[in-house]
């Protein structure tokens, strides 16, 4: 366990560097009073949960990938970058996924499968940029889920589990007010962090629809993406890199909920998912139909509701 508190450590080290070095400082009138806030703090957490899976998997592609995204994440961060930016480096980290044998195994058609794992880290880069809305909200979901890849008990629990400590060691710093912001850098970081994790994680699953697994965890995340890419086609891709989590500002606007109750709330929501994924990998066909269905039926209820109230809540 000692890496495990020594990635908390780090993490939090890490992140007082960055707001002390004032990392990509936004401007004065985007302060918070006198005190500076770090605009690529991201890079915090994903350092040491890079030096531990290099010193446990190894240098390879992997690695590789996830220095990558940080490196494509901060760009993003140093410049006002158009979309087509964003398309081009998701589809490059994808190819990277894809090459260095992270495909997820959903089915036993490895075509399927590599659409599939294409689909679904496009689905999950672009979920995570949307939902690093409110202070401290998607460094807890990638708490939430890190904790539920740790409880399967599977290839990669250990690597969960720091991914889950280093995230707490930012955390500390990203609640309301924030001291320092997750930035593209650390939206890139995590999402490839999660997706490389639950690649290997479910190679131990006997097939069959236990494959939809990544479906379940990632579950709220991909509806606030969808969500937010049907309206950002809406809007012509006016204002694409803003971060808007369309389920937490159905609670802000309609139901006039602060930001740390409506933040709560969506840990709530995804710690209910999490645990669905938990029973998901352990339950009879029945019961992960049941389960399937039960996302489902939220998902749509949820994008019928939001785009029958969007008038009071887009931009």
């Amino acid at each position: 366990m000692f890496m495990v508190a020594g990635s908390f450590l780090v993490s939090i080290v890490a992140t007082l560097g960055v707001i002390a070095f004032n990392l990509m400082r936004l401007s004065l009138k985007e302060q918070v009073g006198e005190k500076p806030i770090a605009k690529s703090g991201g890079i915090a957490f994903m350092i040491p949960f890079i030096a531990a899976w290099i010193y446990i998997q190894g240098f390879g592609i992997g690695a590789i990938c996830m220095i990558l995204a940080v490196i494509f994440g901060a760009i993003s961060d140093f410049k006002d970058l158009k979309i087509g930016w964003y398309f081009i480096s998701t589809i490059i980290l994808g190819i990277m996924i894809i090459a260095g044998g992270y495909t997820l195994a959903i089915t036993n058609i490895g075509l399927i499968n590599i659409l599939l794992t294409l689909v679904i880290w496009s689905l999950l880069l672009w979920g995570v940029h949307k939902i690093n809305d409110l202070d401290g909200q998607v460094v807890g979901v990638g708490v939430l889920i890190s904790v539920g890849v740790y409880l399967i008990q599977g290839n990669m629990d250990y690597l969960a589990l720091i991914l889950g400590t280093s995230l707490l060691g930012f955390l500390i710093f990203n609640m309301y007010p924030t001291r320092a912001y997750v930035g593209a850098s650390g939206c890139y970081g995590l999402s490839m962090a999660l997706m490389l994790i639950v690649s290997e994680e479910i190679k131990i699953l006997e097939g069959g629809i236990s494959g939809y697994y990544p479906l379940v965890l990632f579950s709220i995340i991909i509806l606030d993406g969808i969500i937010g890419g049907i309206l950002l086609i809406e809007r012509g891709f006016e204002n694409w890199s803003v971060p808007e989590s369309y389920i937490c500002t159905v609670f802000l606007n309609n139901y006039y909920l602060n930001q740390r109750v409506v933040v709560l709330i969506y840990y709530g929501i995804v710690a209910v998912t999490v645990a669905f994924s938990v029973a998901y990998i352990y339950a009879n066909w029945i019961v992960q139909m049941l389960i399937l269905a039960t996302i489902l039926a939220f998902g749509f209820t949820m994008i019928w509701y939001i785009f029958k109230e969007k008038a009071s809540f887009q931009s």
